[in-house]
């Protein structure tokens, strides 16, 4: 080996500190120019016959200039840099936020053949003649080549190097298997009337894609365009768009999950939704009156099922599905007096959601306006766009010109004032949308798939301007890259009513949730179809238990509430709600993590194991950061395999008194008949509260007094978190933040819990703490020491059968020490 190659291999192998003192010390020796020139070499193929003119550095990066085109290249983050082909029509990024971050230091180096653009975290390196781009970890592990820039007369796009042995997931919802790698993706948001096991194209399509090398591509086109992930060449990953903006960002971390929380870094986190969001959500297609709605109520109200909301479909606007979108008016025949409704239902805690379209039909009640204040879409020609499509013949809200929003915004703001709390954009791809349709700013072609950010954009901008107190939270069923800024709940769309569409739904939850999109849902129970199954219909709701929001909806053939099952039914049903109300402290707090560090709220197994051994397992998930759960997808199932993630131990949620399985291993679980599996990660610390058999929601819960249940592991120092609020208020700056933690050593455990938070909303903690074969000596609890079973305010007990020490905690202070000995 010569001195060049083994200079070259020293550099990879540099920590990145000493690494920069090696290119201080090198960069003016001949022979470090010549180990750039290797370092591109001794890994590439030459890839198409580009050259490169010049460079200026300019902020944050540089401005390449080659014999085809001019780029820029930034440094968004020290793990993200975005490449801009740069021409006269260049259009902003719809999905990056304003601000990011401070600009990040980088390190530009520059050779007779080689140039390098260094960040802490990747590093761009870029040969000369013939052009190429690669791009390299923070190991200076090749990463993916950007191998061509395509600018043809109908298409534009890239062509990125990926290798045989990786797996790729993204692309936005689809269900085709974890891995997407050999298949022609789309690009164009479209209805997927019940689906089922497979759909290629779906509601909320999304150009990028996520490698199993741990890298993100972001292709910032809001065209119709496709992703070509290896189908053409298995060598080539294409992006293709017919116009629009030739951009991408790349980013690369040590995890899959730091990866998922770099993406919302760069495109925005998901504000906080209101607490009542994460309650029972009562929908159907749809409340036909005031009297349907106050029904249903009382029959919640009588079983002593909680709810949260009631959804209201088009049924509001008009007495039959066809022919009134549009009218955006109450129906006064079927709903006489919307104030008094809402108004009743707030006397229960109850919120109303509507629903809204951006469709307005020829001859319903604002028709008229729409038209003559030039609100909608246009042909060609400059006419008004007309169609005809399932609901009627409509035209489309322009949802990109400032006076349709202005327009549209005061609908909702006037029924916001009698008493709505919530909105649902539904049909927002939009559902049927002429490619030539002129918009403000583009065609049907360029905008289409941001047409549901667009909408989404334009709630939260009106929230933050007219309501700044008040959570933004927006079910929609289509967005783009970087919508849940904004405060998207996206769901699955009309999933068919099956034990196919119920299958389909762990991969596309969990699979959004890493492209930013932790609310991702479905409809619980299915939508579309009228087939009549309690068990579907309870394994469903088993698995909503464990998913960001739980929403029951369906179509009007077969209920959606478990209040108009038969009694058995709604007896099961009943337990699995009152089970998602006790574990609102948990889900809530996995939540605000997301809305302050973009963690996902939903994880699939590779991403908690941090390899791609895994990549392809779409039959159980984590929820949370502590939660394993493995729905039962399959009708009369009796058993199942389920695998426990690497890295620690799994305790049975249901009967933690069982030996924790190891991690790595499979085992065959007997199933339930209410309950499906679900496992705890040694270690952990799962909040919840205790649900009363009576009617309750988020807002009669009792919050003072917390139950706060420890997971044993004797070989790690554990950490566990619980935050709470007022519910409500938007960037409320009064919260209870409790940090928690154990310390297991041979003679005893010591656990702390530090309020950090300005306000204290946990007045008692009932604590629980599993796994524990041993009976302990002695419990010190803020320096009082207890070894009798009872002593004053402190019930202790300790469970040999149940392998659990219990007690309570009756005062917290900010700062709490308890030690087990």
């Amino acid at each position: 080996m010569d001195i060049s190659s083994s200079l070259f291999c020293f550099y990879l192998t540099l920590p990145m500190p000493f690494y920069h003192l090696f290119v201080l010390l090198m960069y003016y020796s001949s022979i470090f120019r010549f180990c750039l020139l290797v370092l591109c070499l001794c890994n590439a193929t030459l890839y198409g016959q580009n050259t490169f003119v010049g460079y200026e550095k300019i902020d944050q990066g540089i401005l390449l200039q080659t014999a085809e085109y001019n780029c820029e290249i930034k440094a968004l983050t020290e793990k993200s840099v975005e490449l801009t082909i740069l021409n006269d029509s260049l259009e902003p990024s719809r999905s990056l936020q304003d601000e990011i971050s401070s600009a990040p230091t980088f390190d530009l180096l520059s050779s007779g053949k080689v140039l390098m653009f260094i960040l802490d975290s990747m590093s761009v390196i870029i040969q000369k003649d013939p052009l190429n781009i690669r791009f390299y970890d923070h190991l200076k592990q090749p990463l993916t080549t950007l191998e061509d820039v395509i600018q043809e007369q109908d298409s534009i796009g890239f062509d990125f190097s990926i290798q045989p042995s990786e797996a790729i997931t993204g692309g936005g919802s689809r269900v085709l298997g974890m891995d997407r790698k050999g298949k022609l993706l789309k690009l164009y948001n479209q209805a997927s009337y019940g689906y089922g096991t497979e759909a290629e194209l779906m509601y909320y399509s999304m150009p990028m894609v996520i490698s199993s090398k741990k890298y993100m591509i972001v292709f910032d086109n809001t065209a119709e365009g496709y992703l070509d992930i290896g189908h053409a060449n298995n060598k080539t990953l294409n992006f293709s768009a017919k116009t629009g903006r030739q951009s991408f960002y790349l980013s690369t971390s040590t995890s899959y999950e730091e990866l998922s929380k770099e993406l919302t870094q760069l495109t925005g986190k998901q504000p906080l939704p209101p607490k009542w969001m994460f309650g029972n959500l009562s929908s159907r297609m749809g409340y036909t009156s005031s009297r349907h709605v106050n029904d249903v109520v009382a029959k919640y109200k009588a079983k002593g099922i909680g709810v949260d909301a009631m959804i209201l479909d088009l049924f509001w606007f008009g007495p039959e599905l066809k022919g009134y979108m549009g009218n955006l008016e109450w129906d006064l025949d079927s709903f006489p007096n919307p104030t008094g409704l809402m108004h009743g239902l707030k006397q229960d805690d109850i919120h109303t959601i509507l629903i809204t379209e951006p469709f307005v039909l020829q001859g319903t009640k604002q028709y008229d306006a729409v038209i003559e204040k030039e609100l909608v879409g246009k042909t060609p020609s400059g006419e008004p766009y007309h169609y005809d499509f399932y609901f009627g013949h409509t035209t489309l809200l322009d949802i990109f010109k400032q006076d349709t929003k202005d327009w549209f915004w005061n609908i909702y703001d006037t029924n916001m004032k009698i008493g709505v709390d919530g909105w649902w954009g539904d049909l927002g791809e939009p559902e049927v949308h002429p490619r030539d349709m002129m918009h403000e700013g583009g065609t049907g072609i360029s905008l289409h798939n941001v047409y549901g950010h667009e909408w989404t954009k334009m709630l939260s901008d009106k929230y933050a301007q007219h309501y700044p107190k008040q959570r933004p939270a927006f079910l929609m069923r289509a967005g783009f890259v970087g919508s849940q800024k904004y405060g998207i709940l996206p769901w699955s769309g009309d999933v068919s009513r099956s034990w196919e569409g119920l299958q389909s739904q762990v991969e596309l939850m969990t699979t959004m949730h890493l492209q930013g999109l932790s609310y991702f849902h479905s409809d619980l129970g299915g939508f579309a179809g009228d087939y009549e199954d309690s068990e579907l219909y309870l394994r469903w709701l088993n698995f909503g238990v464990f998913t960001p929001i739980f929403r029951l909806h369906a179509q009007s053939e077969v209920p959606s509430e478990p209040v108009l099952w038969d009694a058995a039914t709604c007896d099961k049903a009943k337990a699995i709600i009152q089970e998602r109300y006790s574990l609102i402290p948990y889900i809530y707090t996995a939540a605000y993590e997301n809305s302050t560090n973009g963690t996902p709220i939903t994880k699939p197994i590779f991403v908690e194991e941090n390899t791609p051994d895994n990549f392809d397992i779409t039959t159980e998930y984590l929820f949370g950061d502590d939660l394993l759960i493995a729905p039962v997808v399959e009708k009369g199932q009796t058993e199942t395999e389920v695998y426990f993630p690497k890295g620690q131990d799994w305790y049975d949620f249901y009967k933690p008194e069982l030996s924790p399985q190891s991690g790595g291993s499979i085992t065959t679980y007997l199933l339930k008949d209410n309950t499906i599996p679900v496992f705890v990660k040694a270690g952990s610390w799962i909040p919840s509260l205790d649900v009363s058999d009576n009617f309750t929601n988020t807002t009669s819960l009792d919050y003072s007094r917390l139950k706060l249940d420890y997971y044993t592991s004797k070989s790690i120092n554990s950490t566990g978190k619980y935050y709470m609020d007022n519910g409500y208020e938007h960037k409320t700056e009064d919260y209870e933040y409790l940090n928690i933690a154990a310390k297991p050593s041979d003679m005893s455990t010591v656990f702390s819990i530090q309020n950090e938070g300005n306000i204290s909303i946990t007045k008692q903690i009932t604590f629980t703490i599993h796994g524990q074969t041993v009976e302990p000596k002695m419990v010190v609890i803020n320096d009082r020491k207890y070894k009798k079973k009872k002593l004053s305010l402190i019930e202790y007990n300790y469970n040999p059968e149940a392998k659990t020490v219990q007690f309570i905690l009756p005062e917290v202070l900010r700062s709490n020490t308890i030690i087990l000995k």
